[in-house]
């Protein structure tokens, strides 16, 4: 599948004149100052995506219930992204992608304040629900700001520096979550959370004027046909695994095999997944180079398959060494395939960024609610090694996206 780069609108594509082209280019692909204080927003705000994941065989314990209902504290986060992902994109053209960022911060930080204070199971569902819509109406002001401004060529760049904040907080989540829930309890937790939303805030105030995105119109070769269905749902596919990876895996069943087959205790699965999510921090700017210089189809299908192989590896690693390099293994696969997936997804000829983002946070949000309300009841049913092997196989889905053909591309 060739792969041409993300829809830009035509003023985003107009080549610079002068001998400072080189120079300028250079330029925009780093992120300007209007976009550090959002991008330090992303990263605090995302150590909600992870912070809870070690204690959750804690919050299981507390409330006394098993791994089904368990997954609805990690699956309350994606049905929270899944309720405001792709009304954010749309809102990020009407309001500004400052005011949307400080708006989704101000609901993360709420969310965690109930969940950090909550007396029922409900209640602290409720709480990761209000932290999900967080995650998406942030991600989304913070993206469209970048995609907004990338160039023909660039995308896999912006999403590496993009998908780095996030991962930043994706680090530090679990391993500052997992060793303040081991000494002081799962709500521990969650306030670590409240408390990294609040800074969000304070540095998210500067950037609450800026103007909202300028639409623009699709050309006709960038118009999506009525026949094209199919192959701009197959281009999703590597974005939703990636997606699937993160949250089914990650999140639910790799801390949950850790904590019990695994034998380690909470702040061991802290540091397990914080590892996981450095090595995949690492690997982003040369997933970002790759898919620039190799195309997105290519770095897809390596990734897809190492990721596959980690997941399939975890519960035949012997001892904890090996389920660290088994762990490891799949986060370089996860890293590299949610740069490509993304960037796949922005190869669609829609109107507006916003829109763009709106259907990119689509492709990955159904999957997050999807993914752990599957995989929860799996571990009960058939256990831990099918349910692992099972989701290797799934992973290979990602491979889907290389028999579609573009369906569109950039005039």
């Amino acid at each position: 599948m060739r792969n041409d780069g993300p829809a830009r609108p035509p003023e985003a594509r107009q080549k610079l004149p002068g001998r400072g082209d080189r120079c300028r280019d250079d330029e925009r692909s780093r992120p300007p100052s209007s976009i550090r204080g959002p991008l330090i927003s992303l990263a605090l705000v995302s150590v909600g995506f992870g912070a809870l994941s070690p204690a959750l065989s804690e919050v299981q314990e507390h409330f006394g219930v098993g791994a089904g209902l368990g997954s609805l504290v990690v699956a309350g986060l994606g049905a929270g992204r899944l309720l405001a992902g792709f009304p954010a994109g749309l809102l990020v053209d009407r309001v500004g992608p400052g005011r949307v960022v400080l708006g989704g911060t101000f609901v993360f930080v709420l969310g965690s304040l109930i969940g950090a204070a909550a007396p029922t199971f409900g209640l602290l569902v409720l709480g990761r629900v209000l932290q999900g819509i967080g995650l998406a109406v942030v991600p989304a002001g913070v993206l469209a700001q970048m995609m907004s401004g990338s160039r023909t060529g660039q995308a896999g760049g912006v999403m590496a520096v993009y998908q780095t904040a996030i991962s930043v907080g994706g680090a530090l989540g679990p391993a500052v979550g997992g060793l303040v829930a081991g000494q002081a309890g799962w709500r521990s937790a969650l306030l670590f959370c409240a408390v990294a939303g609040l800074a969000a805030l304070v540095v998210a105030l500067p950037s609450r004027q800026a103007s909202p995105l300028q639409r623009h119109r699709a050309t006709a070769g960038q118009a999506l046909g009525r026949g094209a269905l199919l192959a701009v749902t197959l281009v999703m596919v590597p974005n939703a695994i990636a997606s699937f990876d993160r949250f089914g895996v990650s999140q639910l069943a790799l801390p949950l095999y850790a904590a019990g087959p695994g034998g380690l205790d909470a702040t061991a699965v802290g540091l397990l997944l914080g590892s996981q999510t450095v090595i995949a921090l690492a690997m982003i700017g040369p997933a970002g180079w790759a898919t620039d210089r190799f195309g997105s189809g290519r770095v897809v299908a390596a990734s897809a398959v190492l990721a596959s192989a980690g997941i399939a590896l975890i519960t035949s690693a012997p001892g904890p060494l090996g389920l660290w390099a088994a762990t490891l293994l799949f986060g370089v696969g996860v890293s590299a395939l949610g740069v490509a997936g993304a960037v796949h997804v922005f190869t669609l000829p829609l109107q507006s960024t916003g829109t763009l983002i709106g259907v990119y946070r689509l492709s990955t949000d159904a999957v997050q609610v999807a993914g752990p309300l599957l995989v929860g009841p799996a571990l009960e049913v058939i256990g831990y090694r099918a349910t692992f092997v099972g989701m290797a196989l799934f992973g290979l889905l990602a491979l889907l996206a290389l028999c579609a053909r573009a369906p569109a591309r950039v005039l």
